[in-house]
């Protein structure tokens, strides 16, 4: 899921697509793993518009994206994902964005790394976390992260999403010096990641926003996030 996204073989029954168990289980609220198991759905391709603009320009940029998932690793109560991020072309040709490793444990859905732009795989020590243990609205974290010679500072909370019935927003803030990334993935249940919007701070002062449209899940399409 790029940018940085950009991410979980919990067996989920499919009763839980709408955060809900089956006729025949009782009533009880769904465990902390159970809800991070329905917003973390995983995928074999998510696809969408990536849009920019610069300043709030009227000249908006947009990049077909593909972003696909390889096989689930799965070690102890942890589950590994690679996930590869595409640029698409106008000619149809694919052009390497990013390759992203994820965790799904018990510290919750985390990015452990990227390879951008096809240089070196670079760790978060420590991983960056984009759903706690237990997601729910108002949850909020903070960490420091060391990425080869740099720290990131960031800023995490948890807000309800406008995209679906008991969807989350993972709304982050990443500072590098003077610098600062805002991001905010949206989640449903059953469904997984459904899109995102986000803002850049740009050398000289300008700011790019970007956000994704027309999200769809090996081939099926998305909620719409709703407009900022």
């Amino acid at each position: 899921m790029s940018p940085t996204r950009l991410a979980v073989t919990l067996v989920i029954p499919l009763t839980l697509a709408c955060g809900r168990r089956g006729p025949n289980a009782n009533d009880a609220p769904l465990s902390p793993a159970e809800r991070l198991g329905a917003l973390v759905s995983p995928a074999t391709t998510v696809e969408y518009t990536e849009v920019t603009a610069v300043n709030l320009s009227a000249d908006h940029q947009r990049v077909a994206v593909v972003d696909r998932w390889s096989a689930p690793t799965t070690t102890g109560d942890t589950t590994l994902y690679e996930v590869t991020t595409t640029e698409r072309g106008r000619d149809g040709e694919e052009r390497l964005r990013e390759r992203a490793r994820y965790e799904l444990g018990p510290e919750g859905w985390r990015l452990l790394g990227t390879e951008v732009n096809g240089r070196a795989y670079a760790a978060f020590e420590p991983p960056q976390v984009i759903l706690p243990a237990d997601p729910k609205v108002g949850a909020f974290w903070t960490a420091s992260h060391r990425v080869g010679d740099a720290t990131r500072e960031r800023s995490c909370g948890i807000t309800p999403s406008g995209a679906c019935e008991g969807g989350l927003v993972s709304a982050c803030v990443t500072t590098m010096g003077d610098r600062s990334v805002k991001l905010n993935q949206h989640f449903c249940p059953g469904l997984g990641w459904v899109g995102y919007s986000g803002e850049v701070e740009l050398p000289g002062g300008a700011k790019m926003f970007l956000s994704s449209e027309s999200a769809r899940r090996d081939g099926r399409p998305l909620p719409a996030i709703p407009e900022e």
